[in-house]
């Protein structure tokens, strides 16, 4: 099932990284509480899991997770052409929310 975040439309929530596809898109990250989800963290990637599974700002998603939610992702594919499209639909997701582990914020 398709999840909206925003105006947009990600594949459905994963709970963990390894059901990503290594493909390229723009990945979120959410801190979940129940049935509630917020965005800690927008970015894209050619290599969604790999990009994922390896990140730098990890530590930051643990950290917010840790004060009682967990972690989740979201994830809108895209074609190998399309690292144009992805960082403005980054830019967009980082203005529409204040997600405290983006670069940036």
């Amino acid at each position: 099932m398709n999840v909206r975040i925003g105006r947009h439309t990600f594949d459905r929530l994963h709970a963990a990284p390894d059901r990503l596809k290594d493909t390229p898109g723009v990945y979120a990250v959410l801190s979940t509480i129940n049935e509630h989800a917020t965005v800690i963290d927008v970015g894209e990637s050619d290599h969604v899991k790999s990009s994922v599974m390896t990140h730098t700002r990890r530590d930051c998603w643990e950290r917010i997770a840790s004060l009682g939610g967990s972690i989740a992702f979201a994830v809108a594919y895209y074609g190998p052409e399309s690292t144009g499209d992805r960082r403005k639909l980054v830019r967009q997701l980082r203005q529409e929310f204040i997600a405290p582990c983006s670069e940036g914020n």
